[in-house]
C-alpha cells in the first residue's frame, strides 16, 4: 500500500507540474523592454560587470516575483533581478516545498530504486539529465572519489555517479532524509566548503536561483573547492529573453537569466578555465525581431537552445 501511495503521489506531482507549465496557465515572456532613462541607476552585470541598459517586467504571474523588474546587460545578454535574497529565502521556506516537492514522501530505498529502474515519470527527466552529465564529465577525465553536488535535491547525481565520498549543499529539509540515506555529508553553504577538496562538483539548474549579488562569490568558492585536476560542471536553462522568445518555459523563481555568453563570462570572471561549452537542449527557441542583445562569437554564444552546460577547472 505504501508503494502504491508513493507512485500515486508522483503521478499527481507530474500532472500538477504539467498544469503549472501549460502555456495558457502562466506567463513566461516579458511584456515589454524599456531602455533605462538618462540618470537612472545602471547596476553592473553580475556576469561581466557591464552597466545594465534595459529592463523588463518579470516573466511570471507568480507572487512575489511578478512585482519585480529584470535588468539586462547588452554586452553578454544576462538578465538579472537585484535585492532578492530575503524574497528567495521566504519563498523557499514557505512556498517552494509545497508546490515542488510532492515526491518527498516516498521512502528513500524505494525512491532510488525507482530512479534506477526508470519506473516513474516524475524521476525520468532527472535520471536522464544526471546520466548525460556523468557521461560528459567522464569524457573530460573527471574522478568520482570525492563529489559535491551543489543544490543536490535528494541526491540524484550522487546516487547515480557512485561517489565514494558524497557531499551536498541542499537547503530543502525535505531532501535531507534521502541525502542521509546515501551517507552524504551535508554542508551548510559554499562558505563552509574546504579548499581544494573535491574531485568533481556539479551545479545543475541551481546557479540561476541565486540572488544576483551572490553569483560571483559563489562561483569563486566552488572553483576554490576543486582539488587539483578537479572538474566543475554547471548547467543552467536558456534565459536569453534579450534575444529569444522563451514562451513555454517556466521562469520563476529564477533571478539570473543566462545566455551562453553570460555563463562563460561569469565563470571566467570567477577564475574558471572552460574545457567544454555546449547547449544540450533539443528545443530551438524563436529569435526576437527586435532584440536588445545581438550575440556574436562562437556558436555557444548564439545558441537558441537550452541546457547551457560548461565543464571547467580552476584556472
Amino acid at each position: 500500500m505504501r508503494r502504491l501511495l508513493g507512485r500515486l503521489r508522483m503521478a499527481l506531482m507530474v500532472r500538477s507540474d504539467r498544469l503549472r507549465t501549460a502555456q495558457w496557465f502562466y506567463k513566461s515572456e516579458p511584456a515589454a523592454f524599456d531602455r533605462l532613462a538618462e540618470g537612472q541607476a545602471r547596476p553592473a552585470c553580475p556576469a561581466c560587470a557591464t552597466a545594465a541598459e534595459w529592463s523588463s517586467d518579470y516573466p511570471s504571474r507568480a507572487k512575489p516575483f511578478a512585482r519585480h523588474r529584470v535588468l539586462y546587460c547588452t554586452h553578454c545578454g544576462l538578465g538579472f533581478v537585484r535585492d532578492m535574497g530575503a524574497v528567495l529565502a521566504r519563498y523557499y521556506r514557505e512556498d517552494y516545498g509545497r508546490s515542488n516537492r510532492g515526491d518527498r514522501q516516498v521512502p528513500p530505498a524505494e525512491y532510488f530504486a525507482a530512479q534506477v529502474a526508470g519506473a516513474d515519470p516524475a524521476l525520468e527527466k532527472y535520471a536522464d539529465r544526471v546520466q548525460r552529465q556523468i557521461d560528459l564529465l567522464r569524457q573530460h577525465d573527471a574522478r568520482f572519489d570525492r563529489v559535491l553536488d551543489y543544490g543536490s535535491g535528494p541526491g540524484y547525481f550522487l546516487h547515480a555517479s557512485g561517489a565514494v565520498q558524497a557531499h551536498a549543499i541542499e537547503p530543502d529539509e525535505m531532501s535531507h532524509k534521502y541525502l542521509d540515506y546515501l551517507g552524504a555529508t551535508r554542508h551548510a553553504d559554499v562558505q563552509s566548503l574546504p579548499a581544494k577538496s573535491f574531485d568533481t562538483i556539479v551545479a545543475s539548474h541551481v546557479i540561476e536561483h541565486l540572488p544576483s549579488e551572490e553569483l560571483q562569490p559563489t562561483l569563486e568558492r566552488l572553483l576554490a573547492a576543486l582539488a587539483p585536476g578537479g572538474r566543475l560542471l554547471i548547467e543552467v536553462p536558456q534565459g536569453g529573453h534579450s534575444y529569444l522568445r522563451l514562451a513555454g518555459h517556466r521562469q520563476d523563481p529564477h533571478t539570473l537569466f543566462f545566455t551562453g555568453q553570460a555563463l562563460v563570462e561569469a565563470v571566467t570572471s570567477a577564475g574558471g578555465n572552460i574545457l567544454y561549452q555546449m547547449a544540450l537542449g533539443r528545443v530551438h527557441n524563436p529569435r526576437r525581431e527586435a532584440p536588445i542583445y545581438r550575440p556574436k562569437g562562437p556558436p555557444f554564444f548564439r545558441t537558441a537552445r537550452g541546457s547551457l552546460t560548461v565543464v571547467c577547472t580552476a584556472a
